[in-house]
């Protein structure tokens, strides 16, 4: 039905093809359903441009529209999947305190390394 070349490159767009399956449904008719694994950083798009070559050095250009059976909650706050920014598990944790160095506590020699050395032994 399709070459697996085709399939990979046109779902490449969306993300890595998982697999691949060609239904002649009453709800997808003559249809290519494709499970990808999805990049959490990129937006779902709904047409992929196409050139196809109709051969004797003639092209044409088409539309390939994108539909989503199922589209996973995705967090706006750290882009994974699974939740949304309401629920978001880094809210509730506040990003840590920058270090200023000038507060560190200056020590002489190698003495923390020396007893770490001797905890390590």
């Amino acid at each position: 039905m399709y070459a697996k070349s085709v399939v990979d490159s046109i779902v490449s767009v969306l993300g890595p093809p998982l697999l691949a399956e060609y239904t002649n449904t009453s709800r997808h008719p003559h249809c290519l359903m494709v499970f990808f694994q999805a990049d959490p950083t990129s937006n779902y798009i709904s047409t992929i441009p196409m050139i196809i070559n109709e051969g004797r050095g003639k092209e044409s250009i088409t539309t390939l529209k994108v539909a989503y059976d199922t589209i996973p909650s995705r967090c706006t706050r750290c882009r994974k999947f699974g939740h949304s920014s309401a629920q978001c598990p880094m809210e509730n944790n506040p990003p840590p305190e920058k270090i200023n160095p000038a507060n560190i506590p200056q020590t002489t020699g190698n003495t923390y390394w020396q007893k770490l050395k001797r905890k390590l032994r």
